[in-house]
């Protein structure tokens, strides 16, 4: 049950990760770059048999950012389980690329993201579940949910699944909303500012994530700097 915290920092980074058989890792990776930064970083796992992977992901930062994160099923057993958080403002740019790539049997993976936009903020997330011939007895999910909060904001929702094998379970779904007035009125009938009203709900979408986070530091880290982006909105 080891944790990793990966916070972003070189502006351009490679790196690949080897899961071993049997381990349990929760990975999480913080990108929180300055507000002119522009970057480009990809994240590769491997994961061997019975090994089990957590991977966290929080996107806060940064002018223009593209993250390639891949998780490579390799083993027999393998789990991938990716969670992730982008708030974008302003006039960023976000590509996100969550791949899972399953090459043997009985392995299981999740990917879940939330998204969260404002002022002329674009986000793209193209996630894809890949399952090669020979990976039966596979189960997979995508799933992506989006805040917009702004007419000029724009989100981009691209999934893909592409199966060659005939044994398996997977699909995706996706949704796009705004904060509504009535969840708005409510809130602030019992006292909150609007300002409050909508940080409340906007925590509350992001929450279940950031707080599987096992690390306390890292975790009080995250809800920080999520809940300072948000007070800006």
């Amino acid at each position: 049950n080891q944790v990793i915290i990966d916070e972003l920092k070189e502006a351009v980074d490679c790196q690949k990760i080897i899961i071993e058989a049997n381990s349990d890792i929760q990975y999480v990776i913080v990108q929180n770059d300055q507000p002119e930064a522009d970057s480009f970083r990809t994240r590769q796992f491997y994961l061997q048999q019975n090994a089990k992977l957590e991977l966290i992901t929080i996107i806060l930062g940064g002018a223009t950012s593209e993250l390639i994160q891949e998780v490579y099923l390799q083993g027999a057993g393998a789990a991938s389980l990716q969670k992730i958080v982008v708030v974008g403002t302003g006039q960023q740019k976000i590509n996100l690329i969550a791949n899972n790539i399953h090459a043997a049997p009985d392995c299981q993976s999740d990917i879940t993201a939330r998204t969260i936009l404002s002022g002329s903020a674009i986000s793209a997330f193209n996630g894809l579940i890949k399952i090669k011939h020979g990976a039966q007895q596979t189960n997979a999910y995508l799933r992506h949910d989006a805040y917009v909060l702004s007419d000029d904001a724009k989100n981009i929702t691209i999934p893909g699944l592409e199966i060659d094998a005939n044994d398996v379970k997977a699909s995706h779904s996706a949704s796009q909303s705004r904060l509504k007035p009535e969840d708005l009125l409510y809130l602030t009938s019992r006292g909150l500012t609007d300002s409050q009203a909508r940080s409340l709900i906007l925590e509350g979408f992001v929450q279940p994530i950031v707080e599987g986070i096992k690390e306390e530091g890292a975790r009080d880290q995250a809800v920080g700097l999520i809940d300072a982006r948000l007070n800006n909105i």
